[in-house]
């Protein structure tokens, strides 16, 4: 009854979560030998790039302030919070999607879920929202307000990027791009 539950659960969400069903939603699955982290928002497996939907990741070399005022790489801790969080072997990855970006990036939301789905209580994970929960990245708003939740929760409770000073991804990506 609980598995019937998640499947329908998933199901709903993946209806609330993208706006047209005319596309067919697709998935693509991995363990972590086929799988990469680039940075906190976009993974590879195989030769596709996945981007994580509605949410937006520090970039690799953007210099935040942490809570004792001193400089870090704040886009190098949200891709190895990524890579800590996805595992190293004992998960599977799935993105499930329906569209692509300008870039040719499948525009997914990822589950981290145990390689045994017949396991009595197997263990899901919704990786985007996880992300931004942690502090690791922030709500996307420009394209979802799927995550909106999760990054009032890492701002109120000081988790991650949060503790201290930063500029958001896309102010940084402006002024340094």
């Amino acid at each position: 009854m609980k598995k019937l539950s998640l499947i329908l659960s998933s199901i709903l969400i993946l209806f609330l979560t993208f706006p047209s069903l005319s596309d067919e939603i697709k998935e693509i699955t991995a363990d972590y030998k086929k799988l990469k982290v680039i940075d906190g928002d976009t993974i590879k497996i195989g030769s596709t790039k996945i981007r994580l939907y509605g949410i937006d990741a520090p970039e690799k070399g953007q210099i935040c302030i942490n809570k004792m005022k001193e400089p870090y790489d704040c886009g190098l801790y949200s891709k190895k919070h990524l890579e800590k969080t996805i595992g190293k072997g004992e998960f599977q990855v799935t993105c499930v999607y329906n569209s692509v970006d300008i870039y040719k990036r499948i525009l997914g939301i990822c589950y981290r879920g145990t390689k045994n789905p017949d396991a009595e209580r197997p263990e899901i994970l919704n990786v985007n929202h996880f992300m931004v929960g942690t502090g690791r990245a922030v709500a996307y708003t420009k394209y979802s307000t799927l995550y909106v939740k999760a990054e009032k929760f890492a701002r109120r409770s000081r988790r991650g990027i949060w503790q201290g000073k930063f500029d958001m991804p896309w102010d940084w990506r402006k002024k340094n791009r």
